[in-house]
């Protein structure tokens, strides 16, 4: 609608936001985690950090608990500061939150709420702020807004990559630490007023190896973060099952003799093999790092996107012939994944064949797994037999640490047996004697 002279009415303008539009970044240095710019936003404003939280922040977050800590202080609010780029709860709400005051969409794309899916939350994020100095000193010669990047809040990240090394922890003016939001602080300064742009302490003392190894996190989390502020749909790509599968095809070992390589418990590695568990972000890198490759994105297989082959039926036939003579036997999910066809689609079209199959898989797999019982049991009885000989008792715990299988009598019938062979198993006195 049009005024008098011919302009837009003040009715017709798009609401104003409360907060400056800025653009975030994700420059050569990395992409800026939320609480940088939020202490941007400050900064534009003219305003202190102190300001914005309990001015702007508290009451437009509208939470009991926080209008109770900014009323003593704040100081546990700013504690907490750092989680506020995380995956919890905190994040998600902070988030939404700035994004209505300063009417943008991409700013969960400053957090890691885009892997939350895929990494948990134990020792993700740094309690402390860090940084680079270098990078701030250059950012500030640049006559750039200087900002920190996401990587700087995570644990596992105490090298810069770009510069070749530690993060600092210290103030060079005041020598204290400070949280990632401070009263009087913003992006590249101290709650003191000084400069961390200024190389502070010594490097940290460690072998090539493990400086290799953090260059290796860095660079590669940078990557990440890139990825994810561009296109936050291909983090959900990730696929944690690869990267074991690729490591136990490196290192020629099961995923149960990787469990124990990194002294995790076997169900643990099981839950993050299946998904049903999310990893945390070290033991990730880790496996990747030992596996010899990025974390990159590898679209999840869907058979109905999959160009399959086309085979004549033929030759489906005399495949499937000759599996039945093949040792080890294939499984039927095997051969259809091999041929590039829908299982049932084969059970379908030969069902004898499909049935003979799916027959000789099942005998092999009981088989199989008469044999492990058969052997288990074997070692069970050892085990017990060497605990009692070392003057302890075979308790599970013993076992398990005795046969270096840490959870193996979890396992009902394994349990069971142990159960019966500890009954039978003689015990020895310090003579050799047995005592009935």
């Amino acid at each position: 609608m049009l005024g008098p002279t011919g302009t837009k009415t003040e009715s017709d303008c798009a609401p104003r936001s409360r907060l400056f539009n800025v653009e975030p970044q994700a420059g050569h240095y990395g992409v800026e985690s939320l609480t940088s710019y939020v202490g941007r936003l400050a900064r534009k404003h003219y305003i202190s950090m102190s300001s914005m939280i309990h001015d702007v922040l508290i009451p437009a977050l509208d939470k009991t608990y926080l209008n109770t800590m900014r009323d003593g202080g704040g100081t546990k609010f700013l504690a907490q500061s750092g989680s506020l780029n995380g995956i919890g709860d905190g994040a998600t709400t902070l988030v939404q939150t700035v994004q209505n005051l300063t009417h943008r969409s991409d700013l969960y794309r400053l957090t890691l709420l885009p892997f939350k899916h895929l990494i948990s939350d134990r020792g993700l994020i740094k309690h402390h702020r860090a940084w680079c100095s270098a990078c701030l000193q250059e950012m500030n010669d640049s006559q750039m807004d200087v900002y920190e990047p996401l990587i700087w809040i995570l644990q596992v990240v105490q090298v810069c990559s770009l510069h070749q090394q530690t993060l600092e922890q210290l103030c060079p003016c005041c020598h204290r630490t400070l949280f990632w939001w401070e009263r009087y602080a913003s992006p590249g300064y101290c709650k003191c007023g000084g400069y961390l742009g200024v190389r502070a302490t010594v490097a940290m003392q460690c072998s090539v190896e493990e400086f290799k190894r953090q260059i290796y996190y860095t660079s590669t989390l940078n990557t990440l973060t890139y990825l994810a502020f561009g296109n936050a749909e291909l983090v959900k790509q990730i696929s944690v099952k690869e990267y074991i599968q690729t490591l136990t095809s490196v290192l020629k070992i099961s995923r149960a003799d990787l469990s124990r390589k990194l002294n995790i418990p076997k169900n643990t590695l099981h839950g993050w093999y299946h998904e049903t568990n999310r990893i945390p972000l070290p033991v990730l890198l880790d496996i990747c790092y030992s596996a010899h490759q990025k974390l990159v994105f590898t679209p999840k297989f869907n058979p109905k996107d999959h160009n399959r082959q086309c085979l004549s039926t033929s030759k489906i036939q005399t495949r499937l012939q000759a599996s039945l003579s093949q040792c080890p036997p294939p499984s039927l999910r095997a051969l259809a994944s091999e041929l590039r066809i829908d299982r049932r689609l084969l059970s379908r079209k030969f069902p004898e064949l499909a049935r003979q199959i799916a027959l000789r898989f099942q005998i092999y797999v009981t088989e199989k797994r008469k044999e492990r019982l058969s052997r288990l049991a074997l070692d069970i009885k050892r085990a017990i037999v060497a605990v009692r000989s070392d003057g302890k008792s075979p308790t599970q715990r013993n076992v398990e640490e005795y046969l270096r299988k840490p959870g193996l009598l979890r396992e009902k019938c394994l349990k069971e047996i142990w159960s019966k062979e500890r009954a039978i198993v003689p015990r020895f006195g310090s003579g050799g004697k047995k005592k009935f």
